[in-house]
């Protein structure tokens, strides 16, 4: 019995030992495959579309990150850009000729939103668009001057471009907001296809919905409108929680501050 005993340990060990080289090959096999779908993606410090590294990197006082959507916005009769940090305003479509170059051509690459842009312009974006897909041969956007610039800390002479502010406008447009929507809120959700906060509500028997472009629109909501927002979180998808958050903030503030159409118009 004890000879059975010691064979059965010897024939256990050996199944053991099959087991962990089995596991030990799977491990090196899953190490290699991570290696091989390390090198499916680019290096993360590569430039985006083509331009500055600096104006891929994250930092607010140099640029407002990248284009998200653009197009008219018949609410305030002016084009807009949204980007990852604020958006920015034009009166007028050939003003956005001021852009860089390269910010220019990455609007023909973005989304566009659903109001169609003015009749007057149709031809002229058309034209814009046509000129991206031939890299800007005929006509350039804002076309940047190399300067000669030494640095003050270690006398370095460098090469730099001068890139000019954008002609956007100095204030910011303000529509309308309905009011009284707390009184039928639905709810409110960021679209990360029309790249706005919609607010659900029913009035009248129909279901209505406002669109907001610019979180800094809701100022111009009402008191109980502003409370109800800030009660009733904004609902979106995890890849859109840093653009809904925008609007949240917002909210947030008004709703401590006090700050809305009634106080405005109060303080006027």
């Amino acid at each position: 019995m004890e000879f059975l005993a010691e064979e059965n340990r010897e024939e256990l060990r050996q199944k053991v030992t099959e087991v962990v080289n089995e596991k030990v090959f799977e491990n090196m096999k899953i190490d290699v495959e991570k290696e091989d779908r390390s090198k499916w993606f680019k290096d993360s410090h590569e430039r985006k579309f083509k331009r500055p590294l600096k104006y891929f990197q994250r930092d607010r006082s140099v640029s407002l990150g990248d284009i998200i959507s653009w197009g008219f916005l018949p609410q305030v009769n002016v084009y807009a850009i949204r980007r990852e940090y604020g958006v920015r305003y034009f009166e007028r479509v050939y003003y956005i000729m001021s852009l860089p170059w390269w910010g220019v051509d990455e609007l023909s690459k973005v989304r566009n939103l659903d109001y169609p842009v003015r009749k007057n312009d149709v031809a002229m974006w058309s034209y814009i668009k046509y000129e991206s897909l031939k890299e800007f041969r005929k006509w350039r956007p804002h076309h940047l001057e190399r300067v000669q610039r030494v640095d003050p800390e270690t006398g370095v002479t460098e090469t730099i471009l001068n890139v000019k502010p954008p002609r956007t406008m100095k204030a910011i447009p303000m529509p309308q907001m309905e009011h009284e929507f707390y009184k039928g809120f639905m709810g409110w959700v960021y679209s990360c296809r029309t790249t706005e906060a919609i607010i659900s509500y029913r009035a009248g028997g129909e279901i209505r919905e406002i669109h907001v472009y610019d979180p800094m629109w809701l100022v111009n909501c009402s008191a109980k409108d502003i409370e109800c927002l800030f009660i009733n979180k904004i609902r979106y998808q995890p890849a859109d929680k840093e653009q809904a958050q925008q609007f949240q903030r917002v909210v947030s503030l008004c709703f401590q501050k006090s700050i809305n159409s009634e106080s405005k118009w109060k303080s006027s």
